[in-house]
């Protein structure tokens, strides 16, 4: 069956959630990553298995790691088709230039890959800090062309909230562990209804806080680098136009002297060559950072009060 070119939902199996969960708590508060393995079926991308990247700096052997994991699982007659990555950060923090080459590279080969972000600061809560993301086929073609201009993405219709598009995920589980999870809750051996009754969100509240703070710093120094080429740019012209009349009120005292004019030839001169324009790019990435970041902290203060709530209600 051939895959489909777009991607609905992603499935994956409670085992691979297990896994990256384990990586990403063995390496806390270092930033783990790893291969997706499974299946693009009709429009979902089963996700069967994983291989979580050892934390070494070199790539090559890193490399090397994970083709020899491939090859014993090939070996073994286990899904080795790699259908996308997946790595470790903090809410919105991965909208950076690594994360978006990372992933352009992934769609470049696999147009149905995807990117799967792990929450670990979410571990101790009842929530599931796991979200798909994907490319989207307009931004594609903004960074194949490397023409990060206001005009090149009014050009190809994308503005911040559409440099990548959430896919929805559900996390699947074999028949033999739902029949195990169904004895273990009759036999109450395992109950977690006590987690809902943590009213505690300081933590989230304040990682988010010094996060958002942080994409702000960033996007006030990118607007910095617009206003100070924007300076430039304006001292430049302000040259130009110098150099122009003095070369013209030069000619023109040569011709009435009778002597050939100087060359206008202004190609070779510094103050007539193109600016570098500094990169829409990292502009738009943080724009997006901070508008989901500011909904995570919403999200989050929300049910604090909503807790605190109920709780003040029992309290009466």
């Amino acid at each position: 069956m051939e895959p489909s070119s777009s991607i609905d939902i992603v499935q994956i199996d409670g085992l691979v959630v297990l896994k990256m969960i384990t990586h990403a708590r063995q390496n806390y508060p270092s930033e783990v990553t790893g291969l997706l393995l499974g299946l693009d079926i009709d429009g979902r991308l089963e996700v069967t298995n994983c291989i979580p990247q050892r934390n070494s700096e070199n790539e090559d052997a890193n490399e090397a790691y994970q083709k020899e994991m491939m090859k014993a699982l090939r070996k073994v007659n286990v899904d080795d088709n790699t259908v996308g990555w997946f790595v470790s950060t903090f809410r919105s923090s991965f909208f950076s230039m690594a994360m978006i080459e990372a992933q352009y590279s992934y769609q470049s080969v696999l147009p149905t890959s995807v990117c799967l972000l792990l929450d670990p600061y979410r571990k101790g809560s009842h929530e599931l800090g796991l979200r798909a993301y994907r490319l989207t086929e307009n931004f594609m073609k903004v960074f194949a062309g490397q023409d990060f201009t206001h005009s090149s993405f009014s050009r190809h219709g994308v503005d911040p909230s559409q440099i990548m598009v959430e896919v929805p995920i559900q996390v699947h589980n074999s028949h033999l562990v739902h029949a195990f999870l169904y004895e273990l809750r009759e036999s109450k051996a395992m109950n977690t209804d006590s987690d809902r009754l943590n009213i505690r969100v300081n933590d989230f509240v304040e990682k988010n806080v010094n996060v958002i703070s942080k994409s702000i710093d960033d996007y006030v120094t990118e607007q910095g680098k617009l206003l100070y080429y924007e300076r430039q740019l304006a001292r430049q012209k302000t040259q130009q136009q110098q150099w122009i009349q003095k070369r013209d009120a030069d000619n023109a005292l040569r011709a009435k002297q009778g002597k050939p004019p100087l060359p206008n030839d202004r190609s070779k001169l510094a103050i007539f060559k193109q600016l570098p324009k500094p990169w829409k790019l990292d502009t738009y990435l943080l724009t997006n950072r901070m508008t989901q970041q500011t909904g995570a902290l919403l999200s989050d203060t929300a049910q604090g009060f909503n807790k605190l709530y109920v709780v003040e209600a029992l309290n009466e």
